[in-house]
């Protein structure tokens, strides 16, 4: 999955994710996808830090499709 290579390369962990996205602030909603809408969360990380998260709603769900550092 491209998020965790991603993860991987940057080292970001799955605890900055999650940080990013429930402190963080939409950035961007892109809706012209195959696939559904994507949405860029921009929030800081447990090391202060800041990333960018590409994610998805499924159902109840997010799907997180990339993570970057910003």
């Amino acid at each position: 999955d491209h998020a965790w290579i991603e993860m991987e390369d940057e080292r970001i962990q799955v605890g900055d994710v999650r940080e990013a996205v429930l402190k963080g602030v939409l950035v961007k909603r892109q809706t012209r996808g195959e696939r559904g809408t994507r949405y860029v969360m921009r929030g800081p990380t447990m090391a202060g830090g800041t990333i960018e998260v590409v994610c998805r709603l499924v159902g109840e769900n997010v799907r997180i499709i990339t993570v970057y550092r910003v």
